[in-house]
């Protein structure tokens, strides 16, 4: 089996930024009211991945500054 030394990805050679956080000591209901602020930031080609108290937010096209800007 041959694999590829670059697999090609759906960003391509762009820049991205992955913010990661765990919300251990918010209720649910925090946490769901802190992802609609962040949400509100982001763009449409930004993803958030939400599972139990980890967040996971994908910033295509963003250097390390412009997703300080986020959180």
């Amino acid at each position: 089996m041959e694999v590829a030394a670059n697999p090609p990805s759906r960003f391509g050679d762009e820049q991205l930024s992955l913010i990661l956080f765990e919300a251990n000591g918010l209720s649910k209901a925090a946490l769901q009211r802190a992802l609609q602020r962040i949400r509100r930031t982001l763009r449409g080609t930004d993803m958030v991945l939400v599972h139990e108290h980890l967040c996971a937010i994908v910033l295509p096209a963003t250097p390390l500054a412009g997703a300080q800007v986020v959180v």
